[in-house]
């Protein structure tokens, strides 16, 4: 994200909040899924690390050029903050009986998830009058 200023630290800022939101819903899960089957815990946590692991080396990318890395950035920050560990909170509606915590996980993690992936979705420039986007 060279050159983009004030709107590349913002990107980051909100991948970051995003990332800190999930994580925390992450580790919750994790340790949930540990009392009922630690074979369940280990593969989640694996598919977390995967997970999470995509996210900031699309970051990386992104931040070393600019280009590379928003799609996929934008794609995990939506599919993994927003869907999976926000979208849960449709089984428990606030106030929920996990308390507020897990209340300001899940809309945290839909909120800064959708922001983060919507700061880095590639945009195609298009020139006025012209029928396709700009080389």
């Amino acid at each position: 994200m060279r050159g983009s200023g004030g709107a590349a630290s913002l990107a980051l800022s909100l991948h970051g909040l995003a990332i800190a939101t999930s994580l925390v819903h992450s580790v919750a899960d994790a340790l949930l899924l540990l009392e009922v089957s630690p074979i369940g815990a280990a593969a989640y946590a694996a598919a977390a690390a995967g997970a999470y692991w995509w996210w900031l080396r699309s970051l990386a990318d992104l931040r070393r050029d600019g280009r590379t890395g928003a799609l996929t950035a934008s794609l995990v920050a939506l599919i993994w903050a927003s869907l999976a560990n926000g979208g849960s909170i449709a089984f428990c509606m606030p106030p929920c009986g996990a308390g507020a915590w897990a209340d300001a996980v899940h809309i945290g993690s839909i909120t800064f998830g959708i922001a983060a992936a919507a700061s880095t979705f590639p945009r195609r420039r298009m020139r006025r009058g012209a029928a396709g986007p700009r080389p």
